[in-house]
């Protein structure tokens, strides 16, 4: 799995483990029974941070303790899976239409299939080649999914040029012949490289770079990093199943799986 997580976001978790181990000690600091109230809180937190700004070397001391405790690693990381699920509960639910039905994300295998597959992408993710033959083995074995291709270009700029080529070429109804072909090239990923692979496969060259322009390429992709961020998919391949969220590379066994699961939850409706 490709990934793009940042310092920042690593320092957050620090900062929320410090946070965690401090409440986890409030019953010693107040009456038993006895809860923090929310402006209470609040004033806990602005010490808490006050400290750390004040006191930045504590932050790798923290992570020692903090990994010589396996229970409060499984609390964290089961605080964190929680929250987690939660927020895709809601994002699913919220934003179904941006994720099934925004007119522009290709789509193959069955168009009207009971059971749905996203998959988020990035052309020069590795680990998202790999998956190419997984994907196209279910359409083959599935004549009931549908699948959904989410442009998530994070790896370079020219991810970003091959997201908006690719998403053009769709609307010349080539997807899935490029889509195939510029995952398997061998070539080093060029622009050149990504024309010529689309004209190869019919693409009507002229007409594809006035489609790169269309607004809503723009916004599909937008649209793909805000659903990709509030999924917790952190890089590419990412992977909606019904109401299960799979990050990272994953063998077709795990895929079917969840297929089968999302199939028998629709029969029990």
């Amino acid at each position: 799995m490709t990934k793009f997580t940042t310092k920042f976001k690593l320092l957050f978790q620090i900062i929320s483990i410090i946070t965690i181990g401090f409440y986890s000690g409030q019953t010693a600091l107040a009456k038993k029974d006895k809860k923090f109230s929310a402006t209470e809180k609040k004033q806990i937190e602005k010490m808490i941070h006050d400290y750390i700004l004040k006191h930045p070397e504590i932050i790798p001391e923290a992570i020692e303790l903090f990994k010589k405790n396996p229970e409060a690693i499984a609390r964290f990381r089961a605080k964190i899976e929680k929250e987690q699920n939660q927020k895709n509960s809601e994002t699913l639910k919220n934003d179904n239409g941006m994720i099934y039905n925004d007119q522009i994300s290709p789509v193959l295998g069955n168009p009207n299939g009971d059971v749905t597959l996203v998959e988020f992408y990035d052309y020069k993710c590795g680990y998202c080649k790999r998956s190419l033959s997984i994907i196209k083995e279910l359409i083959k074995t599935d004549p009931n999914l549908r699948v959904i291709f989410k442009e998530l270009p994070i790896l370079s700029e020219l991810s970003r040029t091959a997201a908006i080529i690719s998403l053009a070429v769709n609307k010349q109804g080539k997807f899935e012949g490029f889509h195939t072909a510029l995952m398997q090239t061998k070539k080093n990923l060029t622009e050149k490289v990504i024309f010529e692979i689309a004209e190869k496969n019919g693409v009507n060259i002229s007409k594809l770079k006035k489609d790169m322009n269309d607004p809503l390429i723009e916004r599909a992709l937008r649209d793909n990093h805000i659903l990709a961020n509030k999924l917790g998919i952190e890089g590419t391949p990412g992977f909606i199943i019904g109401d299960k969220i799979i990050p990272g590379y994953v063998q077709s066994n795990v895929l079917r799986e969840a297929i089968r699961n999302a199939r028998n939850k629709l029969k029990k409706k």
